[in-house]
């Protein structure tokens, strides 16, 4: 009786202990599948940031095939298909503490003609491509973005 009281807890220590060690980067054959929570969740300064302020996990996934899951935003698509989009790992938490800050954003971007179904910020969904860390500016100098993807896949997570 004690080991099936026993056996949440277990796993959530095995779960927090991964996610330390790991970063929440772990290697699925010819992809690395990201934790989208984790990707983002470090400190950075959205004026002054550089790349060398990404921790060494996520900058070493710069040109790598990931895998994400979490929900699209695409104030720039009326369809259900499109070509770009935000993804961000919790839209309920971008609700209620504000919008992302930019390094919880992963922008992504369809090439070469393709489209992608482009889901409501309320369905889960998981995105495959490859992912680029680097800091993007606006006009004004502020960090527009520090992770963006192309986008090979995406699809509802049922």
């Amino acid at each position: 009786m004690l080991s099936v009281v026993a056996i949440p807890f277990l796993w959530f220590g095995y779960m927090l202990v991964s996610q330390l060690v790991t970063g929440g980067v772990s290697r699925h054959g010819d992809y690395f599948a990201v934790d989208l929570k984790a990707l983002g969740n470090f400190s950075f300064d959205e004026t002054a940031g550089t790349v060398a302020d990404i921790p060494q996990t996520y900058r070493q996934l710069d040109g790598k095939k990931v895998q994400l899951e979490g929900f699209m935003y695409s104030p720039q698509s009326a369809g259900d298909r499109g070509t770009e989009f935000q993804f961000v790992y919790n839209v309920t938490k971008c609700c209620f503490s504000g919008p992302p800050r930019v390094q919880e954003r992963v922008y992504g971007y369809v090439r070469d003609g393709k489209d992608v179904p482009v889901y409501d910020m309320y369905t889960f969904a998981r995105v495959t491509g490859t992912l680029h860390v680097r800091v993007v500016r606006d006009d004004t100098g502020s960090v527009h973005s520090v992770y963006d993807l192309d986008v090979d896949k995406a699809e509802r997570v049922q």
